[in-house]
């Protein structure tokens, strides 16, 4: 796992969330939550624990690996910096244009490698972005050297926030609603879409940050015929810097067409990673919920998790397992 050292790398998380969510012909509503057991456990655990932590700071190639080689594909793998860098970067150079302030300005700018995107800026002042100012960015075919992207963003602020946000440093607030309209990645003829409606808020400093991210629902689906869908979901990453240490708290609901069906999900112990560039957190407990089933996943250390199978509800566990978290995930 790839995590995030600044809240440049948080910022990206502008480019993992979906659109406005009515555009997914699937509702998590339309999985039957199931039985937790020996046989699907571990597809269980896997496909929780990708919800949860997994690289909150990758890049879109990643992504397309994800969709080639293991048909699966996470939320974060839409956590795009390099991109949402290039239109923040691109956004600051039209904002000193005079005629963007107050306006509604429309640009299209070539991608690096090829194709466009074309920016839509309502910014009201120079000096500070404010509640309402928006950015819509729409892909066209846009290659900036780490797959193709099509469809729409727009990040709309929903508080006041100074310039620094769009530095990805120092202090400052900001949070923002983040509307995804069928963003489509691909490399070759392997793609992922995703939408849904993501709302995400950042306080800054440089001691470190909380980043907290919340949607009602997102969904992926990939070339492969895989669908994932997240519905009430909450998911809080808090990083101290001077002590290098993140702790990641999560809960919500996940489907997938692999299992066929939802469970739902809460880190009952928050996951503590003692180092930002961790793979692995050295504590922490996540309980899955499915029928009359219950799922219990731990952090034992940085190399060991275990897993244990109430498969009745009884509240004792039937079954545990430890394995290392490099066979696991």
């Amino acid at each position: 796992m790839k995590k995030a050292l600044t809240v440049a790398a948080i910022a990206t998380t502008l480019a993992a969330c979906g659109s406005s969510g009515d555009d997914s012909s699937t509702s998590i509503n339309d999985y039957p939550t199931v039985t937790i057991t020996a046989s699907n456990s571990d597809e269980i655990a896997t496909t929780t624990t990708l919800a949860v932590f997994d690289g909150l700071g990758t890049g879109l190639a990643d992504m397309v690996v994800g969709v080639d080689t293991v048909e699966r594909v996470s939320y974060h793998d839409f956590v795009n910096l390099d991109n949402i860098l290039s239109i923040l970067k691109k956004t600051t150079e039209l904002e000193q244009n005079d005629s963007v302030t107050g306006v509604k300005q429309t640009e299209k700018v070539n991608c690096d490698v090829s194709g466009s995107m074309t920016l839509v800026v309502s910014l009201s002042s120079q000096d500070e972005i404010k509640s309402g100012d928006y950015i819509k960015t729409t892909m066209n075919n846009c290659d900036q050297g780490y797959g193709k992207g099509s469809g729409s963003m727009t990040m709309t602020f929903l508080r006041d926030t100074p310039e620094e946000v769009l530095l990805g440093f120092g202090n400052f607030e900001t949070e923002m609603r983040l509307e995804f309209k069928n963003l489509t990645v691909s490399e070759g003829s392997y793609n992922a879409v995703s939408n849904g409606t993501f709302t995400l808020h950042i306080d800054n400093s440089y001691d470190g940050y909380v980043s907290s991210v919340y949607s009602d629902q997102f969904s992926m689906t990939t070339s492969n015929s895989y669908e994932q869908i997240i519905a009430n979901f909450v998911n809080s990453t808090t990083y101290n810097a001077n002590a290098d240490i993140m702790i990641i708290y999560s809960k919500g609901e996940v489907a997938d067409s692999i299992l066929d069906g939802k469970v739902s999900f809460e880190t009952t112990e928050p996951f503590v990673f003692n180092s930002s560039w961790d793979d692995y957190p050295v504590s922490g407990e996540l309980t899955m919920t499915g029928v009359n089933s219950v799922l219990q996943l731990t952090a034992l250390s940085d190399t060991e998790v275990q897993l244990e199978l109430d498969d009745n509800a009884d509240g004792t566990m039937d079954t545990s397992k430890s394995l290392s978290w490099y066979e696991f995930y």
